[in-house]
């Protein structure tokens, strides 16, 4: 089962995927590096995706993180 990590672009209403793993800790892990990176500024929010589909987690620029 994957977890895909999704960079999400409101204004454009878009979705990239950033990086798919294993588990949605891991995907959540990923995101803080990502993140601290300052690679963060391309993307409104950044969102975990379960393999069910379902949004597990999201950091946003607005309101940080948001877990599901």
């Amino acid at each position: 089962m994957a977890y895909k990590i999704m960079g999400m672009d409101f204004e454009n209403f878009d979705a990239i995927e950033l990086h798919e793993t294993d588990s949605v800790e891991r995907a959540n892990s990923w995101i803080v590096g990502y993140v601290r990176e300052n690679n963060y500024d391309v993307y409104d929010a950044i969102t975990v995706v379960a393999p069910n589909g379902f949004t597990k987690a999201e950091f946003s620029r607005d309101y940080g993180w948001i877990h599901y």
